[in-house]
């Protein structure tokens, strides 16, 4: 099955006709781009192959109001950054697809590239309401970063996406990510020695920070979790891998990375960075091997910080790292960004919740 397909008949013959589904060259005097063809990467460590998707004018300046069938959808075979200009051995995306005779397209997209348009279907890239993506269930526990592409580039048979942006540059379009990263580190109270001992840690999220869908709103998709709740726990909590040695003195463990919607479903507002974590451990209390206290549960809010104030929201692109000490009596909790330089330590108080 061919990797691209044209809603409108007639032109997809005329595309067969006379366009190439191979990258167009770059280089000095090539003739009029016929075909649309761009170059993309993504933003930071970004990776995974995108869906593109193509609008003409008028359906995409209505797509605040109804759903619309797309110019072009494409999925290209390999990764996005493949794609890039600034990869010199590499050529542009070419969709084979000539642009329409009048008018600008408007290109929009996301990663990864299998997941289909709320009532979509995997024969038809046309099929579906390409404003609600829902996210498959194998993408929901928080180990997948989701790309997007804003809607805003525009290019036509006169301005192409892949114009040259002076000095033999090419204009690349960016995937952004769509989710934010919460990285979770734990350590021990060197004061716990001889008294209290921890094994089998995990963290859980509640389950509505789970990505639920990409929803289209003002020009490009927000990563909305499942629920408007972010204060239950239940079998779709996010969870973390599990560091099943005893945790030593000496650790300082990276315990896992979770990729989390920071945006509400109802309202697509941002997500409050006051976030309520649940620790989960075994816990010896006498620091003997007996672990008389096993699956113990611990909730507790952590408030995101940035240079001694409170983040009000989490935010798409960001990264945020909570390192969570075991002590006594309490934990230890250090909620930051990745490139802050200050640390703000909160105590904690241990309550127990089972």
């Amino acid at each position: 099955m061919k990797d691209v397909i044209l809603h409108i008949m007639p032109i997809v013959l005329l595309a067969g006709a006379f366009c190439s589904c191979e990258p167009d060259p770059i280089g000095g005097d090539e003739p009029e781009t016929k075909t649309v063809s761009l170059n993309f990467k993504s933003s930071g460590e970004g990776t995974g192959k995108a869906r593109l998707i193509f609008w003409d004018e008028n359906t995409y300046h209505s797509l605040a109001s109804a759903s619309g069938v797309p110019y072009c959808v494409a999925l290209p075979e390999n990764e996005i950054n493949y794609y890039s200009s600034e990869n010199s051995n590499r050529m542009p995306y070419n969709t084979g697809v000539p642009y329409p005779s009048i008018g600008n397209l408007h290109l929009s997209g996301y990663a990864p590239q299998d997941m289909m348009p709320e009532g979509g279907s995997a024969t038809d890239l046309y099929q579906g309401d390409y404003r609600q993506i829902p996210i498959p269930v194998n993408y929901q526990d928080g180990k997948t970063d989701f790309l997007v592409c804003s809607g805003g580039s525009t290019g036509s048979a006169a301005q192409p996406f892949d114009r040259d942006m002076g000095g033999g540059q090419r204009e690349d379009h960016v995937f952004k990510h769509a989710c934010s990263r919460l990285i979770f580190r734990i350590r021990r109270d060197p004061a716990t020695l001889g008294h209290m001992m921890f094994r089998n840690v995990r963290i859980a999220l509640p389950e509505g920070y789970m990505p639920g869908a990409l929803q289209w709103n003002n020009q490009s998709y927000r990563l909305a979790g499942v629920a408007e709740s972010v204060t239950a726990f239940g079998q779709d909590s996010l969870l973390s891998r599990t560091h099943d040695r005893i945790l030593q003195i000496t650790d300082d463990i990276l315990l896992d990375t979770l990729y989390v919607a920071p945006y509400n479903p109802d309202d697509l507002s941002l997500r409050d960075a006051n976030i309520l974590v649940q620790v989960i451990a075994d816990r010896s209390p006498d620091n003997f091997s007996s672990f008389i206290e096993e699956d113990k549960h611990w909730n507790f809010p952590v408030q995101i910080t940035k240079n001694g104030a409170n983040v009000p929201t989490l935010t798409p692109g960001k990264g945020y790292v909570i390192t969570i000490e075991f002590s006594l009596n309490s934990f230890q909790i250090q909620a930051e960004e990745e490139d802050w330089e200050e640390h703000v330590l909160i105590d904690i108080p241990i309550v127990d919740h089972g």
